[in-house]
């Protein structure tokens, strides 16, 4: 137990059993009130455990550990050991040791032929050569001879000036041209239309930006070159010249991209950015005029960088991002790197062949200014300095503002400065000299909220920017919390491997936890930290809670692991250098002088990094000549949407759609988005936000929706998209919601205050009630399903204590057998001919599928499968034994064959190999192309409302019994099982409740089913004593 190490196992292995128990007790399900409507409430996912388990594993895990060690240190260690002083913090991990002269010469050929390799990169590009890896070659290998040629008549010919001095002046002197070259590349860039021949250019690089670029770059390392009197001096600039301007601009070329033709428009994802940019084009002021879920920089800058540089198009906004936006980020990283590896110019170049060849490729640059605000902090901790100070609190003020997600890092990177300066106070000094960058850096921000306050108020959005922040950043997690899988297939890297996102997932906890281990262990054990160790460690800070961010939503953990990256990359290289120098000195008292002392294990792992890539280096190089020059099949059929494959956009469904539209409205009146589809509506038809709410996802809990309720009242606008059905770059169902059911004060507004009138390729238009127009009711049932899920289980929102209610009259129907899916035809691209259900063998129904499946269509990236649907409803005799795992669906296709359809979760029984129908072939059920959704077997009742129904709110059931967990469905059709289009339906949860209720006012088909006979069917059977009608 004398041993630290043993002890540390112990608390460790202590630690872990402690905190296993204590998420054993953390709850399976979701207990929570709530006014948000999100998957977690729809599907009673407990998205706390997500957190809860983080929490643990970050938190109080390291917790115990520490906590359970010095416990047994107080016990076991050796005491009264002095404590030494807190060393200086180093300016730098490890300093290079001067190059020995057999690796000179080396290391003068790579850094030459690095520059004349990006030189070969830049004149492949410009002069368009057909065979681009020859070309390349010449020009390296050119640039090389040349520089050794007068580097041997220069030594020859100036005795104080030897062969190497010569070498680092002529590629401090060349470094200038790598960035003058990229005019050229600007120039060069374009794109070629096969089907004409035309060649369309893509300048992006003024020539005045360039010179300007050239100059500076030129008369700093000239300036600095004269003044370097030692060789060893003219070598850091030539260092500088080769990591500060030829490497970035090397990164720049093989990470940029100008690219042919694209896929379909998301005119939801896509349509913020272009809906977004439009806006502001247009005058609006942002957060006032425009509310923006992921910040200026993305949504707003994006689009308007990409139309403005590039083109005013779908694709010249993507172009933009991915020639520009996004290599430049890359660049930013670049420099991180740059600062972090600077003595180890080979674990520097492996950092970056790991983004080259595809296996880091996760950028954010919707924080790309995070590595310039660390190496500004990095800066401020070496000198504090008021200029440091300032252009470090101004870009992570600027940070902040453009991208409300990178809030967390003014506390992480603030908190770190605080800590160092009390970390290193001197006790005879003030604290207002302890704390004097602190200090600085409170009075720059605080000048810096003064004046952004003074702006906003000039424009009177000041409380408009708080209420932004106010509106988004609370409840987030129940608001898109999915399970881990639901989304995100296919974002990684396909060629590395199938545990990369797992790896993703765990390596920023790995690097959480690994610097906390590090900073208590350096701290207490007193041995220095260098600059860069709290540099990264504010890095570390902004990871912990940023982290939070997949698990709201693990679509995907992209945007959390490229934040992890420079940490992950960092405790990577001091392991190395770590093991190196041990290594190193073990050589060393061996005698083993020939051993070299560095990069005994950067240069095999750069070579591990080089066999195992996904993309070859050579493929890398190879691609730049067609990066920038890529060909497009033929001109845009759209120009608003650019280039595109054929067939991948509905181009006459845009324009028929507009044209419904233009119908009920002038030529500049605005038009209310409730479907959730910017890039169509406010991009490529042009139409005006009547609000700031231009996407209404924005408005999720419910002092959003009466934001923009009274926003709506106000503005009164003509027409409303209310929903769209059919479009699978729209957003009104996202994570099986609609957004009747998630912004549910919104659409009973609507609904109360608009009639449906029009119906266009899925989208249904409204016009005010008061215009005295008739309301199509047949519309009230063009929408996607309005299904609550679990919600009521959760939902915060009530009827008032005094609501007006009334008893609706029901009585009891018989026992009936519900079948509910879809069927498709892959041959033929339609919805399968009929489908045939049969129990035990015997045919028991058949039917043609033709409802509406928006979903199936979706998924399947075929819009003639939108129709795929069927619901089947059998009456069941009272004294009959129904066992639904003998219940099989086949789909019967216009070939004739008959192939089976698949059992979706949930659904019991196995699948039959084959099925004999008269006129049909017998064929296995091999890839099926359809699904049984839901089959059961349940008692409807048969509701008589009162014709003002459509003016109640809330429908509640009461029961004598508890509720047991199960589903209600409310429709006006028995005679077939309808797929969500005239059903209104909610699950209740076995929690000892006698009555639910659900919102059916915010649903359309509340309002569409009329005086008739509504049919409600509880599945299982509950003991229901009465339903009201609550006002």
């Amino acid at each position: 137990m004398a041993s630290p190490a043993v002890r540390f196992c112990i608390a460790l292995s202590a630690a872990a059993l402690l905190t296993a128990l204590a998420f054993g007790l953390v709850p399976e399900d979701l207990d929570v009130r709530t006014d948000i409507v999100g998957y977690p409430t729809y599907a009673n996912f407990n998205i706390n455990r997500y957190f809860w388990a983080y929490g643990f594993v970050v938190g109080l895990f390291p917790l115990l550990t520490f906590s359970i060690y010095l416990g047994l240190t107080r016990i076991f260690g050796r005491r009264g050991q002095p404590r030494e002083p807190i060393p200086a913090p180093l300016e730098r991990m490890e300093i290079a040791p001067a190059a020995r002269a057999r690796t000179a010469l080396l290391v003068a050929a790579g850094r030459t032929l690095l520059v004349g390799g990006v030189l070969g990169l830049e004149t492949v590009i410009i002069v368009e050569a057909g065979d681009d890896k020859r070309l390349f070659a010449l020009t390296m290998i050119g640039y090389g001879a040349a520089v050794a040629v007068l580097a041997w008549a220069a030594a020859s010919r100036l005795p104080r000036w030897d062969l190497l001095d010569v070498v680092r002046t002529a590629n401090v002197v060349a470094a200038p041209l790598t960035l003058a070259l990229l005019y050229g590349v600007s120039e060069s860039t374009q794109a070629t239309v096969t089907a004409t021949g035309v060649v369309h250019s893509y300048p992006w690089l003024p020539l005045w930006l360039a010179a300007a670029l050239t100059a500076g770059v030129s008369g700093w390392l000239v300036r600095g070159l004269v003044r370097a009197a030692t060789p060893g001096l003219r070598d850091a600039w030539e260092r500088r010249a080769i990591v500060l301007v030829v490497g970035p601009v090397g990164l720049f070329l093989l990470v940029a991209f100008l690219p042919g033709d694209l896929g379909t428009i998301h005119l939801f994802e896509e349509g913020q950015i272009l809906a977004g940019a439009e806006i502001t084009r247009d005058g609006a002021f942002p957060w006032r005029d425009l509310l923006v879920v992921h910040g200026l920089l993305h949504d707003v800058w994006t689009g308007l960088f990409g139309s403005g540089v590039i083109e005013d198009s779908r694709w010249g906004v993507f172009a933009g991002q991915q020639l520009l936006i996004v290599p430049l980020s890359w660049v930013a990283l670049y420099y991180l790197c740059a600062y972090l590896f600077w003595t180890n110019w080979l674990f520097l170049l492996g950092s970056q062949l790991l983004v080259v060849t595809g296996q880091i490729f996760a950028i954010h640059y919707r924080l790309g200014l995070i590595p310039i605000v660390l190496l500004l902090l990095a800066a401020l901790l070496h000198r504090a300095t008021v200029v440091r100070a300032v252009a470090f609190t101004t870009v992570l003020f600027v940070q902040a503002i453009v991208t409300p997600e990178a809030l967390w890092s003014v506390p992480a990177n603030l908190g770190v400065i605080l800590l160092f300066e009390l970390y290193y106070r001197e006790k005879r000094r003030g604290l207002a000299k302890n704390l004097r960058r602190t200090w600085l850096c409170v009075a720059s921000a605080s000048l810096l909220v003064l004046g952004w306050s003074v702006f906003l108020l000039g424009y009177g959005a000041l409380g408009d920017f708080v209420f932004s922040y106010r509106a988004f950043i609370p409840g987030h997690q129940l608001t898109g919390g999915v399970p881990r899988g639901t989304y995100g297939a296919g974002l990684g890297p396909t060629n590395i491997g199938e545990h990369y996102e797992d790896f993703a997932i765990l390596a920023p906890v790995f690097a959480i936890l690994v610097a906390m281990l590090f900073f208590v262990v350096r701290t207490r054990t007193r041995r220095p930290l260098a600059v860069s160790d709290w540099v990264m460690l504010a890095a570390v800070a902004f990871v912990l809670p940023y982290y939070a961010k997949f698990l709201s939503r693990t679509d995907h953990v992209y945007h959390s692991f490229a934040m992890a990256v420079p940490p992950v990359l960092y405790v990577v290289y001091r392991a190395v250098t770590y093991a190196e120098t041990r290594l190193a000195s073990v050589t060393r008292t061996r005698g083993a002088s020939w051993f070299p002392a560095r990069h005994t294990i950067t240069l095999p792992l750069l070579l591990v990094l080089l066999v195992s890539a996904p993309v070859a280096l050579e493929d890398a190089v190879r691609s730049v000549s067609y990066r920038f020059a890529p060909d497009v099949a033929e001109e845009p059929e759209l120009a608003l949407v650019g280039y595109a494959r054929e067939g991948k956009n509905d181009i006459r469904m845009f324009e028929e759609v507009g044209r419904a539209l233009d119908s009920l409205l002038e030529p500049r009146d605005a038009v209310f988005d409730f479907s959730n589809t910017p890039g169509l509506f406010h991009y490529l038809l042009g139409r005006p936000a009547s609000n700031r709410y231009y996407h209404v996802s924005i408005a999720i809990r419910q002092r959003t929706q009466t934001d923009l309720i009274r926003l709506l009242d106000q503005d009164r606008p003509k027409a409303v998209v209310f929903t769209s059905s059919g479009i699978g770059g729209s957003a009104s169902v996202w994570d099986k919601l609609s957004s009747q059911v998630r912004h549910y004060d919104v659409s009973e507004y609507l609904l109360d205050h608009y009639v449906p009138v029009i119906e266009s390729h899925g989208f249904v238009l409204l016009r005010r009630r008061e215009d005295g127009v008739r309301a199509q009711r047949k519309l009230y049932f063009r929408v996607p399903p309005c299904d609550w899920g679990y919600v009521p289980n959760f939902f915060g929102p009530a009827p008032a204590s005094d609501a007006q209610a009334l008893a609706v009259p029901y009585r009891k129907l018989d026992r009936v057998l519900r079948i509910r899916g879809w069927a498709v035809d892959p041959e033929a691209v339609r919805p399968a001919e009929e489908v045939v259900v049969t129990r035990g063998g015997r045919v028991i129904a058949r039917t043609r599928p033709a409802q509406a499946r928006p979903d199936v269509s979706f998924e399947l990236s075929e819009p003639a499968y939108r129709n795929s649907g069927f619901g089947i409803v059998v009456p069941v005799r009272e004294d009959s034994d129904v066992d639904l795992g003998k219940i099989r669906a086949h789909a019967i296709m216009r070939s004739g064959e008959a192939r089976e359809l698949s059992l979706s979760p949930g659904v019991a029984g196995e699948q039959t190999d084959a099925l004999n129908l008269v006129d049909s072939r017998v064929a296995p059920a091999v890839e099926p192309r359809g699904a049984i959704d839901a089959a059961d077997i349940s008692e409807p009742l048969a509701l008589t409302l009162p014709a003002d129904a459509s003016t109640y709110r809330w429908l509640e059931v009461l029961t004598g019994e508890p509720l047991g967990k199960g589903s209600f469905e409310l429709s006006d059709r028995l005679d077939e099982a309808p797929l969500g289009t005239r059903m209104i339906s909610f699950k209740t949860l076995d929690r000892g409740n006698t009555e639910a209720r659900v919102r059916v006012g915010a649903c359309s088909q509340w309002r569409g089913f009329g005086t008739g006979a509504v049919y409600f069917t509880p599945s299982p059977t509950q003991d229901i004593r009465g339903i009201r009608l609550l006002r």
